[in-house]
């Protein structure tokens, strides 16, 4: 974690603004310890099965409990189970913790757990819920009121990891829909707080939870507030409308690093801006030759590929948009992770040789696309896309920006209406397997792989290396197929990384202290006091 304080300065002026929105939203304030979070996007839904995107997740985690939780490195540590081992290479065992109850008052026990993986496929939404969370997994057993069995097709390393993206729900819920999760009624957890209000893309407020089973909570309520734009959620925390923001625009950083009543905390992120590229159609939408006309699709070429990536100067991007938090991505995993390689250097920036690869395929003078790109994902994304579409113009290919709200973004994205798109994109596994699982796996609805290779790519080659990595339960082995199929794709341009993104929070020096995370989740449980530092 990376905290920066230094000389305070008077921001009033330019909250002003911010605080007629907050004006609208907060209503009255609470009396005791209470903390109010501005974030860049949040929970789509209060259903912690029907989707998986990771603003939904960051939010949830506050609410509900997973068998098995991550720390801020990602890595596995008890939550509702206290331990677990491997029966057999198809069987594990879980222990579940004792007197833990809901936020109704209920106890939880094994048959809650077992009602959770029953649910989860009745009720995914359109980009698969946690399903992919649940591959190999057959069935889920109780041997006892605190006691659960999950048996598998195969060998599968990444149970416990892919546990923490699965959150337990009571049975009492049996016959609740995703509507009344969203009114709150069904949405129950065991986690630190409880669910008191929920108005999508504006708040959710929660209140402390005080029969949780883990360390007790400084904040009595908790008000996130959904502030998508960054000038506003920056001027709500200089002038004191909240107390902490997620997304720290890199525009603003030496403002807030300029302010002694202003922290930062940060953190290298998992996620990672990325183009996606439909290498499949004979015609990829918003696509077009010099004259404006449909035209075969240059994009199945793999030299085009190459040259659109040695267009982006990511470099640039990193010092002049990101303020130096950034890194040049090697592949689509960030450096460290397990099952990354070591072979492959930073991606490359040589517009002559760009140039070149496309007289090379057959367009000495490019052709036209449409881009786009999410607006209110991740930090930053607009302006990188408008960046990218300014490098793809200067090689020949005419570039067309369009930046989306996410809930606009990803159902045309998943309904292949784009023929190039950026968004970011990360494992929160804490391993490549679950990145290459998804994006580079032939798609495979029924064996629940590929569930976001929306630009249909495939290498049968790649596809076999990613299943013998995730039946081997030697991890030097597993490390080894991971880095060779993770070698395949960046050279095929599957998907072409853009710039590996920092997390970045700031905060009230004198009321909050995060740990910052590499998930880029906004947990409640990392959410410290400034008078217990």
């Amino acid at each position: 974690m990376t905290t920066h304080r230094t000389r305070p300065t008077s921001r009033l002026q330019d909250a002003l603004g911010a605080m007629a929105v907050l004006g609208m939203l907060l209503g009255t304030p609470a009396a005791a310890e209470p903390v109010t979070i501005g974030i860049r996007g949040g929970a789509d839904t209060m259903d912690p099965h029907f989707d998986s995107v990771g603003t939904t997740t960051s939010m949830l985690r506050n609410i509900f409990d997973p068998l098995v939780s991550r720390d801020a490195a990602l890595n596995p540590i008890p939550a509702l189970a206290t331990s677990w081992e491997l029966i057999d290479d198809l069987t594990w065992e879980f222990q579940l913790r004792e007197d833990v109850v809901f936020h109704d008052g209920s106890p939880f026990t094994a048959e809650d757990v077992v009602f959770t993986f029953e649910r989860i496929p009745e009720v995914a939404g359109a980009r698969g819920g946690r399903m992919l969370y649940m591959t190999g997994i057959t069935d889920v057993v109780a041997v006892d009121s605190h006691k659960v069995r999950i048996h598998t097709s195969s060998p599968t390393p990444l149970l416990t990891r892919n546990l923490a993206q699965i959150f337990i729900i009571p049975t009492s819920t049996a016959d609740a829909s995703t509507d009344d999760f969203n009114a709150g009624q069904a949405a129950i957890g065991t986690g630190p707080y409880k669910l008191t209000e929920f108005v999508p893309r504006e708040r959710l407020k929660l209140a402390r939870h005080d029969d949780y089973w883990g360390k007790s909570q400084p904040w009595s309520e908790v008000t996130f507030l959904e502030l998508g734009n960054d000038q506003t959620r920056v001027a709500a925390l200089l002038s004191g409308g909240v107390d902490m923001i997620n997304a720290v625009p890199s525009v603003d950083i030496a403002t807030l690093e300029a302010d002694y009543s202003i922290a930062l905390f940060s953190a290298p992120s998992v996620y990672i801006f990325q183009l996606y590229l439909d290498t499949v159609r004979d015609e990829a939408p918003g696509v077009r030759n010099n004259a404006g006309k449909p035209m075969p699709n240059p994009l199945k070429d793999q030299r085009v590929r190459e040259a659109i990536s040695l267009s982006v100067n990511r470099q640039a991007i990193i010092d002049r948009i990101l303020q130096g938090y950034g890194e040049i991505p090697t592949q689509v995993s960030t450096t460290g992770m397990f099952g990354t390689s070591a072979n492959l250097p930073p991606l490359a920036y040589d517009p002559d040789q760009a140039r070149a690869l496309l007289a090379e395929a057959g367009y000495p003078d490019g052709f036209q696309m449409d881009l786009y790109c999410t607006s209110d994902r991740l930090p930053n994304d607009g302006d990188v896309c408008a960046a990218l579409g300014g490098f793809f113009t200067r090689i020949g290919i005419e570039t067309t920006v369009n930046t989306r709200p996410r809930t606009v973004y990803f159902p045309a994205f998943t309904a292949g209406e784009y023929g190039i798109s950026m968004s970011g994109w990360g494992s929160l596994s804490g391993e490549t397997s679950y990145i290459l699982q998804s994006l580079a796996h032939t798609r495979d609805d029924e064996q629940r792989l590929g569930g976001s290779n929306n630009m249909r790519y495939s290498n049968p080659e790649v596809d076999e290396l990613i299943m013998q990595a995730v039946v081997t339960m030697d991890d030097d082995t597993r490390a080894d197929l991971l880095a060779r199929a993770m070698e395949i794709y960046v050279a095929d341009a599957g998907t072409i990384p853009v710039v590996n993104l920092y997390s970045i929070w700031a905060g009230r020096n004198d009321k909050v202290v995060y740990e910052a995370r590499s998930d880029d989740e906004t947990s409640l449980l990392d959410l410290t006091t400034a008078s217990v530092q």
